[in-house]
């Protein structure tokens, strides 16, 4: 049986380390011979088609598959916009291919016409968020992409060419990101993961709210991908906005409180997974605000406790 092609179509302006790990995952997998990737093009593109497709060509050339570069221009027209895909990437028919994407438009715009298959990476930077970076003088971008992408961006006049973009482009505007935390009871304390990505330390499972779900199946999931546990939501601890909050961006959370069952085992991007009871809390090593999020929960509890006291 011959294997299928894998096909990823993307902006990739500019490539980051979130690329690198998901082009990985896809040369991986068994059942594709090659990758194909298109590359899509159009008058809001910063970095030109030849230069992504170096960035691209740099990250892929030690990975397992080999991998053919596209140049598709973007159009408006999800009707027919697989087989514009289609007719550009010379393949006869879309039954030949695996189409691996993380956007649900895309998934939308094949659906039917070929096998689809969900692929994420836990890398918490996109192209956006890492061109805001550069636009706004926030040195960090550059640990959040490969050599590559930086070499480009620093001999091809870059740094400029975004921040002359970024000060025109309404879709470059800063703007807040949302995510989901919790605070899991599990054998009479509460569950922490670490981290394996920056900001180091321990950590409240969660992670940044996916497209086309709730809140709260978020938190589900999250808890689920990350501790192996199944979360049992019993209410909402609070929103915290504070824009300092997360050193990576100006991210705004729910927390969600409840009950966790299983069995604990790190996963996804926790290094490692254990239980904390109050007076065993790494406080002085927990990542972002989470020191203040769980002190509101046990003073919460604290009050509902004193309450039940009062009335009995």
């Amino acid at each position: 049986m011959t294997n299928k092609k894998g096909l990823i179509i993307g902006k990739f302006d500019v490539v980051h380390k979130g690329h690198e790990d998901m082009l990985r995952k896809v040369s991986e997998h068994e059942g594709i011979d090659k990758v194909i990737t298109a590359i899509t093009t159009n008058k809001k593109n910063i970095f030109s088609w030849e230069e992504r497709k170096i960035m691209l060509e740099h990250v892929t050339k030690k990975l397992s598959k080999p991998f053919l570069f596209y140049n598709v221009p973007d159009i408006n027209n999800p009707p027919v916009y697989a087989e514009h895909v289609r007719r550009i990437i010379q393949v006869p028919s879309l039954d030949q291919i695996i189409l691996f994407t993380g956007n649900p438009q895309t998934a939308h715009c094949f659906k039917g016409k070929c096998e689809i298959q969900f692929i994420k990476t836990r890398y918490p930077f996109s192209s956006t968020r890492i061109l805001e970076m550069i636009g706004t003088n926030d040195d960090n971008w550059a640990s959040q992409v490969p050599e590559i992408t930086k070499s480009i961006i620093s001999t091809n006049n870059g740094v400029k060419r975004i921040k002359d973009y970024f000060t025109k482009c309404e879709d470059f505007k800063r703007k807040p990101y949302l995510t989901t935390d919790i605070i899991m009871e599990y054998q009479k304390g509460i569950v922490l993961i670490e981290r394996k990505n920056p900001p180091y330390g321990w950590a409240l499972p969660g992670g940044f709210q996916e497209l086309g779900i709730t809140t709260k199946q978020n938190a589900i999931k999250e808890a689920k991908e990350e501790t192996g546990l199944n979360f049992e939501i019993e209410g909402i601890l609070g929103l915290y906005d504070d824009p300092e909050r997360d050193v990576r961006a100006h991210a705004i959370t729910i927390v969600y409180y409840g009950k966790g069952s299983g069995k604990l085992k790190a996963d996804d991007d926790a290094k490692n997974a254990g239980v904390f009871k109050y007076d065993q809390t790494p406080w002085g090593q927990l990542a972002f605000d989470h020191a203040k999020i769980i002190k509101d929960y046990y003073d919460m509890k604290n009050e509902i406790n004193n309450e039940m006291k009062k009335k009995a």
